[in-house]
């Protein structure tokens, strides 16, 4: 049976729905937003590092966003369809435990993941030039290759990130984006111990005026 998070994950999309419904009838004047951005990540760096394994990723991201509340503090509700090549090994021996599954896992291989997360953006003007923003975002995957952490097939990319986002003309800006990252399964198939990742992304964002 699915675990507490296969349903909190569930609920936290259906809750994003409902906000369109209930705040977008107020506002008419909406700017929408469409985006682009490249990012990378690995799970060693500075703030954790997992030995049992290695893991390094890179995604590429398309972003649309559908204005909630609009202001200095303004509310976005994001669709963010993206495609993500890994590379993992796992390194630590004693992790599984036949000849078989060391010879697949122990050495690097590549893994693709192709994601489809709904996301709430939370962004503030800082200046008239920069805006400072926080995301949150949670969606299905595919995975195409099994590891020890995690089985193929459906997963869920959980993403936490905070941003600057710099304009550069009138309605084009400059996104830059650290963020971390959990993919893993909720439970619905074994192995399900997950990629973690610390990442930064960098990106243009178009508004429609």
């Amino acid at each position: 049976m699915p675990d507490r998070h296969f349903y909190q994950k569930h609920i936290w999309c259906i809750f994003l729905l409902v906000n369109i419904a209930v705040f977008s009838q107020n506002n008419s004047d909406k700017l929408f937003k469409i985006g682009f951005s490249y990012g990378s990540g690995t799970n060693d760096n500075i703030l954790f590092n997992d030995e049992d394994y290695s893991y390094k990723v890179d995604y590429y991201k398309f972003k649309f966003f559908y204005p909630i509340k609009q202001g200095k503090t303004s509310f976005d509700l994001l669709i963010q369809p993206e495609y993500n090549h890994a590379k993992h090994e796992l390194l630590n021996f004693y992790f599984v435990y036949t000849d078989e599954e060391r010879a697949e896992f122990m050495q690097e291989r590549g893994i693709n993941q192709y994601v489809l997360s709904v996301g709430f953006v939370i962004r503030r003007e800082v200046f008239d030039f920069l805006d400072a923003y926080a995301q949150l975002s949670v969606g299905p995957a595919y995975i195409d290759r099994r590891s020890e952490r995690l089985a193929k097939g459906l997963a869920f990319a959980d993403e936490l990130a905070i941003g600057l986002s710099f304009k550069t003309f009138k309605s084009l800006r400059i996104d830059i984006q650290p963020s971390f990252r959990h993919v893993s399964n909720a439970n619905l198939q074994k192995p399900n111990s997950g990629y973690n990742s610390l990442n930064i992304e960098t990106g243009l964002t178009y508004t429609f005026r």
